[in-house]
């Protein structure tokens, strides 16, 4: 098949994810064992056990999907899932071959259940749906909020990769690999000239710039963004295209706070506990009931509480991560002027934005 033809092919697929709201970021996430994962702001969780079968950190006990990529060698993949978010087992199983994984993780609003179907009998997808889909047999592909992450799974993948466009690569032991593998590895990455290459074990002997973070998670968002010439380092008549990629080192343990702090998110946690208890048993009509004396309804309240803490909170993070925009959904003060994001949700799916 003609290059050309393969990168549009690979555009294509699951297109239909691609259409979330730009900004909505996504946590990459790299653990212990070749493990990597992929969470949502729509609360969806997807592992990656690149080294089956390793058991899973504790942290991913309730993923909603695990895909075991160690099957890959005999030529498919172990995909295990919940049916629904209250019922985290028993898990459903079902094995995928290589190269005809285009399936859809997704929840609709308003409901508990979790759907995995493949692209050719997905009869409607949402926009927070997490595709999966492969290049060739050797990168498995996720995308969602317009984000698009490549693992490869033995440690290499086709040429054809290179002319695709990805946010990330995630190549969790690179720097553990045998050097040799290492030098073809970061040619492979250069090539292919992601946003981002990230990798957990140290990597030397490369004149590469490696940024370093705490913890072992990093946001990615959407960006509308082309590469030029001015973006590119010139040398010896060449283009260093490397200068388009940002290395990125990851631990393998997430961050914990000091203890001052942590017991102040733990406060905040309960407060929001108490909340999503009391709005989950609410219908949609009495979400949007307007009391009598024209004070707020139940359903402002909810949104006043998340449209807060997610302003508070992005507002910070913005200024460490350029992947991070300040989100300002709070609802009108007056409640004359007040309209509602989600009329139709019910109580436990706003509890679920809390």
């Amino acid at each position: 098949m003609h290059l050309r033809l393969v990168a549009i092919l690979i555009v294509l697929a699951c297109s239909t994810s691609a259409k979330a709201d730009p900004g909505d970021p996504v946590a990459v996430r790299l653990w212990q064992n070749n493990v990597v994962s992929i969470e949502t702001q729509w609360n969806l969780t997807v592992a990656v056990n690149l080294a089956s079968p390793q058991a899973l950190p504790s942290d991913l006990a309730g993923a909603d999907l695990v895909i075991s990529a160690g099957s890959a060698e005999r030529g498919r993949f172990s995909l295990s899932w919940r049916p629904s978010e209250t019922l985290p087992v028993p898990r459903k199983v079902i094995e995928v071959p290589l190269e005809q994984l285009d399936h859809y993780l997704d929840r609709l609003p308003n409901s508990a259940a979790l759907s995995l179907v493949a692209s050719t009998e997905a009869s409607f997808v949402s926009k927070n749906a997490v595709c999966l889909s492969q290049v060739g047999k050797d990168l498995l592909i996720v995308s969602v909020d317009g984000v698009r992450i490549a693992v490869p799974l033995r440690g290499s993948f086709s040429p054809t990769a290179s002319i695709a466009k990805f946010d990330a690569l995630v190549m969790p032991e690179l720097g553990g690999l045998p050097a040799e593998h290492q030098v073809e590895l970061v040619r492979q990455a250069t090539e292919m000239r992601p946003r981002y290459v990230l990798f957990n074990e140290p990597l030397t002997g490369f004149d590469l710039e490696v940024k370093a973070l705490v913890g072992n998670s990093m946001a990615l968002s959407f960006r509308e963004t082309e590469a030029t010439e001015t973006d590119s380092v010139q040398q010896g008549g060449g283009t260093d295209v490397s200068s388009l990629t940002a290395w990125v080192q990851l631990a393998t343990e997430p961050w914990m706070p000091p203890p001052e702090l942590a017991q102040l998110l733990e406060r905040k946690e309960i407060a929001s506990a108490e909340s999503r208890s009391t709005f989950s048993k609410l219908s949609v009509a009495q979400m949007n009931f307007k009391p009598p004396n024209g004070t707020h309804t139940p359903r402002w309240n909810a949104e006043h509480m998340m449209g807060r803490e997610l302003g508070f909170f992005s507002e910070i993070y913005a200024q460490l991560s350029a992947e991070i925009s300040t989100q300002d959904s709070n609802p009108k003060q007056m409640p004359n002027e007040y309209v509602a994001r989600n009329p139709a949700w019910d109580g436990r799916e706003e509890a679920r934005q809390i």
